[in-house]
């Protein structure tokens, strides 16, 4: 009598091939888990078939090494934005400065701020002279006056910024040295000289309770751009009266037009308005104010500039 092995040897193949491929599919299912673990663990190096970064983004910064934190060493150099671009792609925007002789006296510079902040920038407090600072040019005023410190401030705008400094003795604060017209022209070359068929365009702005200032620009028939108006260079109302003893012209082909620096957080009355304020006293007290400008730059009512 035939035993059972030799009655079907066939079912006993069939047997250990089904037991061969489930042992081959345990082994690939166990390779395709550890696999995608490696890939969780890896990132960087599964994005591309051969271990190595690819497919950078155009104008991204990718560094090869971690740089450390605060904890550390600080990080690599950022390259310096140009104007209107954010640092860091987190809204803010740097705060460039070229003090000169006048450095060693600022002791707080912020390096960057958003654009609407309010930005203060500290000095030490100098008995024998002042400092006046400037940012892209135009003069900023004092907000703190303290035994400790001066403090000046300013509205950051939607791009970077150049914030400077001079130096300014006793005399020259109070005017004891008279102003020389070529120092003038060589400070403000682009006030002079200027085309006058049709009159000449005085803006005037404030950076505080009692700082003005000025700029100027040929007479024209359309309204000047926005760009044309942030170029000018703020000068003071003593320098602005050089200036304009350098033309022979009468105090009524001036037009003064008050205008609202964005990069000054005070808010001259002439564009203050009261509530259920009517028009004519709107108007009225935007011509006081015109009247009060046009006063500090011209002796009297007649004579020129």
């Amino acid at each position: 009598m035939k035993s059972t092995k030799e009655k079907h040897p066939r079912r006993g193949r069939a047997l250990r091939i089904v037991l061969v491929s489930l042992a081959l599919l345990i082994v690939l299912y166990a390779a395709f888990c550890l696999r995608n673990i490696w890939k969780i663990r890896d990132p960087a190096e599964s994005s591309s078939g051969s271990g190595k970064t690819e497919g950078k983004a155009a104008g991204s910064v990718v560094s090869d090494t971690i740089p450390e934190t605060a904890a550390g060493t600080a990080g690599p150099d950022i390259p310096a934005p140009s104007e209107g671009t954010a640092v860091n792609g987190d809204g803010k925007f740097r705060i460039r400065y070229e003090l000169g002789d006048a450095a060693d006296v600022f002791t707080d510079r912020p390096p960057e701020a958003g654009a609407g902040e309010t930005v203060e920038i500290r000095t030490c407090v100098i008995c024998d002279a002042d400092i006046h600072v400037y940012v892209n040019g135009q003069e900023i005023n004092k907000s703190h006056y303290d035994s400790d410190y001066w403090g000046y401030t300013f509205v950051m705008p939607e791009s970077e910024v150049l914030v400077t400094a001079k130096f300014y003795t006793k005399e020259e604060v109070w005017g004891l040295v008279p102003l020389n017209q070529a120092a003038l022209k060589k400070k403000y070359p682009e006030y002079f000289d200027l085309p006058t068929g049709k009159g000449l365009e005085l803006y005037v702005w404030q950076m505080g309770p009692n700082s003005y200032s000025f700029g100027l620009l040929p007479g024209t028939n359309r309204i000047k751009t926005t760009d044309e108006i942030w170029q000018l260079k703020g000068a003071s109302a003593e320098e602005m009266r050089g200036i304009l003893s350098s033309y022979d012209m009468t105090r009524s082909e001036v037009l003064i037009i008050p205008w609202q620096n964005p990069i000054s957080s005070y808010l001259a009355d002439y564009f203050i308005v009261g509530v259920n304020e009517d028009s004519e006293s709107v108007a009225a007290r935007r011509q006081a104010y015109v009247d009060k400008i046009r006063e500090m730059l011209f002796a009297s009512p007649d004579a020129a500039p």
